[in-house]
């Protein structure tokens, strides 16, 4: 179960970091500081959320394994 949740939350960082990419070149392209800020900002949240995945579905595993190896 918790790799699901691992895996959705990679998912959803891999987008944020695309759509902060956008949003950055958007800014970039019209000039707009804010708008270039706010998508290196987005992609930051973006590559947290999917180390959180990641965090997430390494735990699972260990916890997965010690249950495994348990008498």
């Amino acid at each position: 179960m918790g790799d699901m949740q691992g895996d959705k939350d990679k998912a959803k960082g891999k987008m944020e970091q695309w759509e902060g990419k956008a949003k950055e070149e958007a800014g970039k392209l019209g000039g707009d500081t804010g708008t270039q800020v706010g998508g290196k900002v987005e992609q930051g949240r973006g590559k947290v959320r999917e180390g959180m995945g990641d965090l997430k579905k390494g735990v699972e595993h260990h916890d997965a394994e010690d249950v495994e190896h348990k008498p």
